[in-house]
Formats: C-alpha cells, sequence, structure tokens
C-alpha cells in the first residue's frame, strides 16, 4: 500500500553482532566450566588427601606411604623369623637398640619411628644374636623395602605428568578445533568490531594449535608413560622378590642360635651364600633395567640356578 512503511529487516551488521556476541556468552561460559573443572582435578589428583597427618606424608606422596606400608609388613615377616633364633618371639617387647638392629619402624625417610610401639617390658627381652647370613638378610630386605618406596614414589610422579599432559592435549585439542569452526562460520564482517573480533578469532586458533603441537612434542621428549610402565614394572618385581625372600625365610625352621643358618667362607659351594647372592642378582637386575621388559623378566620366582637350602 501506497505510504506504508516496509517491515523492519535485520541489517548484516547487526546480524554480525548478535552473532560475535554468542560467541563472546559462550566463550565465557566455556572458560567458567574449564576452570572449574581443572580446579576440581587439583583438588581431586593434585592433593594427596594425607598432608597433615604426619610428618612422612607431607614429604611423600600417599603412594609412597602406602607401599611403605606394605614393604614394612614384609621386613617384618623377615625380622621376626631372625629373631626367633634367639627366642625372641615379641618384638613389640623388645628395646629400641634391638629393633633398630632389626631395621623395625624405619620411616620412609630412614629416621626411626620413636613412639610406634608400647613401652619396652624388660622381663620379656631378650638378648639379639644375629648371624651373618640373618644380617644380610635383614639388610637385604631394608634395602628391597626402600627401593620399592622409591618406584612407588617415581610411579605416582609419572603417572600425574602423564595424566596431565594427556588432559593439556585433549584441552588444547579441543579449543583449536572450536576456535576454527568458528572462524569458518562467522559471517563476513562489515564493520571493524566484527572484523578484529574475527582476526583475533584466527590468531588464537594458530596460538592454541601452536600449544597443542609443542606439548605434543614435550609429551614424546619427556615420555612419561613410558616412565610410568617401567616404574610400575620394577616395584612389581621388587615386590615379587620381597615376598619370595619373606616367604622363604619365614619357612625356615629355625635352630638354636648355635645351630641357625650362617654363612661359612670356608665352603666354596655354601647354600646360603648361594641363595644371598641370587636375591642380590635378582635385586640388581631390576634397578639396573634399562629397557621395560627387563624388570619384568627379573620378577621370576627362581632361577635355573637358584640353590636349594635344606632345613
Amino acid at each position: 500500500m501506497p505510504g506504508t512503511a516496509p517491515p523492519d529487516t535485520p541489517s548484516a551488521a547487526a546480524e554480525n553482532a548478535r552473532f560475535w556476541q554468542i560467541v563472546r556468552r559462550v566463550g565465557a561460559f566455556a572458560f567458567v566450566v574449564v576452570v572449574l573443572v581443572i580446579g576440581y582435578l587439583l583438588m581431586r589428583y593434585g592433593y594427596d588427601g594425607v598432608s597433615g597427618r604426619n610428618s612422612e606424608s607431607q614429604i611423600y606422596s600417599y603412594a609412597a606411604v602406602q607401599e611403605w606400608q606394605l614393604a614394612r609388613a614384609d621386613h617384618e615377616m623377615i625380622a621376626a623369623a631372625a629373631a626367633a633364633c634367639s627366642n625372641i618371639q615379641d618384638l613389640d617387647a623388645q628395646p629400641d637398640f634391638v629393633r633398630a638392629a632389626l631395621r623395625l619402624d624405619i620411616l620412609p625417610s630412614d629416621v626411626r619411628r620413636q613412639s610406634a610401639v608400647r613401652a619396652p617390658d624388660q622381663k620379656a627381652a631378650n638378648s639379639l644374636v644375629l648371624s651373618n647370613y640373618q644380617r644380610a638378610i635383614v639388610y637385604l630386605s631394608d634395602s628391597i623395602k626402600r627401593n620399592r618406596i622409591e618406584s612407588a614414589s617415581a610411579a605416582n610422579r609419572n603417572y600425574t605428568s602423564m595424566f596431565w599432559f594427556q588432559l593439556a592435549i585433549v584441552g588444547i585439542g579441543a579449543i583449536t578445533t572450536i576456535l576454527i569452526s568458528i572462524k569458518s562460520i562467522a559471517p563476513a564482517g562489515e564493520t571493524p568490531s566484527t572484523n578484529n573480533l574475527s582476526l583475533w578469532v584466527g590468531i588464537l586458533a594458530i596460538v592454541f594449535s601452536s600449544l597443542g603441537t609443542a606439548t605434543s612434542a614435550l609429551n614424546s621428549f619427556y615420555a612419561p608413560r613410558e616412565s610410568y610402565l617401567k616404574s610400575e614394572r620394577s616395584l612389581a618385581a621388587l615386590r615379587q622378590l620381597h615376598s619370595d625372600i619373606a616367604t622363604k625365610i619365614a619357612s625356615t625352621t629355625f635352630l638354636p642360635p648355635e645351630k641357625c643358618p650362617k654363612l661359612d667362607p670356608k665352603i666354596k659351594d655354601d647354600p646360603y651364600a648361594k641363595q644371598v647372592q641370587d636375591w642380590t642378582t635378582r635385586l640388581g637386575a631390576i634397578l639396573n633395567a634399562t629397557d621395560s621388559g627387563s624388570s619384568q623378566n627379573t620378577s621370576s620366582t627362581a632361577g635355573p640356578n637358584s640353590p636349594k637350602v635344606v632345613n
């Protein structure tokens, strides 16, 4: 009709402005979600959950403290078998110097926990007499225990690095894909503001693409996954070796102190010396493993030349 104004139609500039307004809102929402997710992951995985319980927990991770508890149980089995040769049955009733000789109450930092046991009962305390074989076994068990703690700590550190590297790679890749998609579907701008915003989206897409490539390169360089798998194999081999020693020592029928097993350097083929040497060789092979499969191969319960000790 003549004299009637045509209906209002949105211009291209208004459509562009509306589009970029939606992009800004979605970007702000995505930023808030990313911050919340990262905060949750930091609380869930970055915090070990044991800080403040004791001095050891403040130094070592929860995985190390947990492995120390497991290794201590195996070591106490070996120490109890060695003490039984001196007619000592109740280790908790022994004075500190006896427990120190058996390497008991040793914290992951190699410091003795003085208040670990009740007050010693002098009536129940006996003198501890360790043969050279028993001293070697106690030292070997303590060495395995400390290496188990170190392997558990290394596995925990490598797992944390692997987790954050993978999270960063996935997150940066997702952000890059989003930016490239926004750049491809963005309408052509007719105002300087929309053109500048489109330019910055393109620049950010290039920056995040470069960050993704750099993060992938760092992940390949440090290789936390391979280090984690190697630490886990070494830890499993150390656990197996510790269990083998504890089972062997605990199953030995100890005799009176004068007849307890001991190393005799005058005997060339001393079975107890061969036994200690076999365990020491297995421990060295685990610690000196250079490839991912070596530590796994050393976890066999016994080698072809393992000595047969007759009790």
